[in-house]
């Protein structure tokens, strides 16, 4: 994968030229290179839906420290997932995993999350470590180590599906999601949220295409499964008894 930044298309001519560029890069690879799209910059860049066929959307620069509006804060980078997957699918955008140690504690309140937490915020995504992993202690590897593993197990299934938002809009005291739906399967996943602030340890979260059916859920991490019956209205609760933490389901309808 090539990240292109930088680019300067303010004219038709200019665009085309790089696409061209681009496609000819991916040919002379047979097929084996990749472009990930830039879009964090105010002039003209390629856009959320054009030339998606040549890559990935990087969506965002989420720092440490500097400059102050690009600080990781773990509600805005859900919150801007959340707002992506509103209108178009999200596992085709790179979201930030950012080490939470690293962030400034002046800026940012990442520090009271945990580093699962902020993996997790991305796996609904194509995730991107944007940082140096060597910075890592083995105390955060090894928090790390078994949720990585859970989700390359799953990753395959995870992309052939469409990612929605859940819950509410985050803003570090909600309860929100996303559900990644497989129409072929009528299976799919959830990741839920509660968020650093969110009061209470249930909520109840209204699911895309799954009114009226029976899920078998399995936590993904801990191996439990359970079976819920979804209201008419598409409702279903969700627990989570610790603020700051979060669920990682799979689900398939039973009769």
């Amino acid at each position: 994968h090539y990240s292109v930044d930088f680019s300067i298309l303010e004219a038709y001519g200019k665009l085309e030229s790089l696409m061209e560029k681009v496609r000819r890069l991916i040919r002379h690879s047979g097929n084996t290179v990749r472009v990930n799209w830039d879009v964090t910059e105010h002039p003209p860049r390629v856009g959320y839906y054009y030339a998606r066929d040549l890559g990935n959307i990087y969506l965002e620069n989420r720092k440490t420290g500097w400059p102050p509006n690009a600080v990781y804060i773990p509600y805005l980078v859900l919150r801007d997932a959340w707002q992506v997957a509103r209108y178009t699918n999200l596992n085709k955008f790179q979201i930030t995993v950012q080490n939470i140690e690293r962030v400034s504690r002046q800026a940012s309140n990442a520090y009271l999350y945990n580093h699962p937490y902020a993996v997790a915020i991305a796996l609904m995504s194509s995730p991107i470590f944007f940082q140096e992993t060597s910075y890592y202690d083995e105390r955060a590897r090894q928090q790390i180590r078994p949720l990585i593993a859970v989700y390359k197990r799953h990753r395959e299934r995870m992309y052939r599906g469409y990612v929605f938002p859940i819950g509410e809009k985050p803003n570090d005291g909600s309860w929100c999601g996303f559900q990644n739906h497989d129409p072929e399967t009528t299976s799919g996943y959830f990741t839920i949220f509660r968020e650093l602030r969110a009061p209470n340890y249930t909520a109840e979260f209204r699911l895309r295409f799954l009114a009226g059916k029976k899920l078998l859920l399995r936590d993904l991490l801990v191996g439990k499964q359970c079976t819920v019956s979804v209201s008419h209205e598409g409702k279903v609760a969700f627990r989570i008894d610790t603020p700051a933490e979060f669920l990682f389901l799979r689900y398939k309808e039973v009769t």
